[in-house]
């Protein structure tokens, strides 16, 4: 069975599907097997692991520790700990659409799916790193904020909450804007990325021309190694489990929204004196919009 029908989610799975892109092709077969056969997984040896995949014990033991697992015994703890919480299905939902399937699993599964990544996103998320772009953020002189295609949605909700705060942010849609405003940054400015895939080739361009004139790079992807992530200081991963490219665009812009949240969140708590007159203007300005 592979990673895309796997019957688990969790911490695990997040983060062994996170770390896919830097792992070579017997580190991947590891994943499929843990992904694919996870109460085999719970119960097996790291050499039963191994022949299964069929590859060699340090091959399970290098998969684990790439997705940021101390070794095999770590995973399995964590793995266990998955399994124990892994709700059951009674209505039977599968996790395939078709061309046959009707509007009520549709609905149903799109649900489900966005409950499951929300719930398992946290594991992904390098807490020292998310505290760093906070505090970037809060000495910044400005920001350039960039995300195309399905992340732009969460990059324009990041420059707006981000503007709420008094911050001088600007989020330009086109790649002719976003390169000129790049190239106008300096050591004093953060470049915030928020990308699915970490391909995007303009948004690559204005990371490395943000990074070439000396500003923060931060990436908010769904993948820990990706071009984008190459480039960057700092790297938040936080995405959906595959389920094909268009469903798992659609729940991994969930964790990036639910991250741009948080890192609003904890901006205005690290200097209330400094935020909350902000944050009263606009709910002065909200009030008096209203019908």
């Amino acid at each position: 069975m592979s990673p895309a029908h796997a019957p688990t989610g969790g911490q695990v799975a997040t983060r062994l599907r996170a770390a896919t892109g830097a792992m070579r092709d017997s580190e991947r077969r590891v994943v499929d097997v843990i992904l694919g056969q996870p109460d085999v997984v719970a119960d097996a040896s790291v050499s039963e692991v191994a022949a299964l995949a069929r590859t060699a014990t340090s091959t399970v033991v290098r998969a684990c520790q790439t997705a940021g697992f101390s070794g095999f015994h770590e995973l399995k703890l964590s793995l266990l700990t998955d399994l124990a919480r892994r709700r059951p299905d009674p209505a039977g939902q599968t996790r395939e659409l078709g061309a046959g399937s009707t509007p009520e699993e549709a609905l149903r599964l799109v649900f489900r799916l966005s409950a499951e990544t929300l719930d398992t996103a946290a594991a992904t998320i390098d807490a020292p790193a998310f505290a760093e772009l906070v505090a970037r953020l809060a000495a910044a002189r400005r920001v350039l904020v960039v995300g195309l295609g399905t992340s732009m949605s969460p990059a324009q909700d990041a420059a707006y909450r981000l503007q709420l705060l008094g911050l001088i942010v600007s989020a330009p849609t086109d790649s002719h804007g976003l390169e000129i405003q790049a190239r106008q940054l300096d050591a004093s400015d953060v470049c915030l990325l928020i990308s699915h895939s970490g391909a995007t080739r303009d948004s690559l361009q204005a990371a490395q021309v943000a990074k070439q004139a000396g500003a923060y790079v931060a990436v908010i992807s769904s993948f820990a190694r990706s071009p984008l992530t190459e480039v960057a200081d700092a790297v938040l991963v936080a995405g959906g489990p595959k389920q094909g490219f268009r469903l798992e665009a659609m729940t991994s812009r969930l964790c990036h929204i639910a991250l741009v949240d948080a890192i609003f969140v904890a901006l205005a708590l690290a200097d209330p004196d400094r935020f909350s007159p902000f944050l009263d203007l606009a709910s002065v300005v909200t009030a008096g919009r209203l019908v």
